[in-house]
């Protein structure tokens, strides 16, 4: 069985059923779960806690009604799956996501499971959300952070240029991050993710990665596969952060036009927009085999030039304020 428990499994089975409406008498239910529990609409609107989910977070319930589902679970799997679906989908309900990051009142983050079914909940359509929150979330930081140590070691090993390029790439994407007014949870992701979002380039030759020419077309094509390759060496590690997820997107573009699967606007992660630019911007300012230094204000101008479309307004407004007076986007 998985975490569900009895109760749990005979609600579940409720709200899947085509005439299944509830109301008052099923947040009556859901104090007697095992599992943190929620009724939201497909919208992202709180229309229900039960006290193990309010104690747990620490809201209070008229607190919890004013907050936005995916500011209290920040997933976005899960803000995709509820929050930018169609009542079409809604209706392919139930599914399990593993190890979700949930955010208290004070800014704290609990990992859990957590179990989505379709509900009418007063004649509307309407998502239960059971949560069970994972033991050993300490043991869970430290062992990301470790891996990703590691993962910087092999790096640096291999390529201390790219390794150097990781680190200041993850600086100044904090940097970026902080303008915008992340979090410190938030800024944490978008740190690791740095750190390694080139580890997939340990796979292509040096012979490619260090040409002091432009690339030739089947070069690139070899060069486009890091992200993936990155990602599949990253994708097992138990992390709160979509670590994976944001380095595979890090080379996508607001138009449709990056890679490796040509991903558009909202479809992209904000930390992987975030990543982008930083990734660009100090390219660009730094010497590679192919050309000298353009230096930051050569960058910035080229930022504001060469990818007008192609990347976030606001996380561009925001490199260039982070960056205000400064000589180089060595941070």
């Amino acid at each position: 069985m998985s975490f569900f428990d009895q109760t749990s499994l005979l609600l579940s089975r409720l709200a899947t059923s085509p005439c299944s409406e509830v109301g008052e008498g099923f947040e009556l239910l859901l104090e007697f779960v095992s599992e943190l529990a929620m009724v939201a609409t497909m919208g992202g609107s709180i229309l229900f806690a039960n006290s193990k989910m309010l104690e747990a977070t620490g809201y209070l319930a008229a607190e919890l009604a004013k907050t936005p589902v995916d500011d209290l679970i920040i997933s976005p799997l899960f803000r995709t799956l509820l929050i930018e679906n169609s009542e079409a989908a809604w209706r392919e309900l139930p599914l399990f996501l593993m190890s979700q990051p949930i955010r208290t009142r004070e800014g704290q983050t609990l990992i859990g499971d957590l179990a989505i079914a379709p509900l009418l909940y007063k004649s509307k359509p309407a998502v239960m959300l059971l949560v069970k929150p994972t033991e050993g979330l300490q043991e869970m930081y430290q062992d990301v952070a470790t891996r990703i140590q590691a993962f910087g070691a092999l790096i640096e090993e291999r390529d201390p240029g790219t390794a150097s390029h990781q680190r200041r790439v993850s600086a100044l994407a904090m940097l970026i991050g902080r303008e915008m007014g992340l979090d410190r949870y938030d800024l944490q992701g978008i740190q690791y993710a740095g750190l390694v979002h080139d580890i997939g380039k340990m796979a292509i030759p040096p012979t490619i990665l260090n040409q002091p020419r432009s690339l030739t077309e089947l070069e690139f094509e070899v060069i486009k596969k890091h992200p993936q390759t990155a990602y599949e060496m990253l994708k097992d590690i138990a992390s709160p952060w979509p670590i994976a997820e944001i380095v595979l997107q890090h080379h996508e573009r607001e138009d449709g036009s990056g890679y490796p699967r040509g991903l558009t606007g909202d479809r992209i992660l904000l930390s992987a927009k975030i990543l982008a630019v930083a990734d660009i911007v100090e390219a660009t300012a730094s010497d590679r085999p192919y050309r000298p230094a353009l230096g930051l204000h050569g960058a910035l101008r080229e930022l504001r030039k060469g990818y007008v479309g192609r990347l976030d307004e606001k996380v561009v407004k925001a490199c260039h304020s982070a960056l205000k007076g400064r000589s180089s986007p060595v941070v």
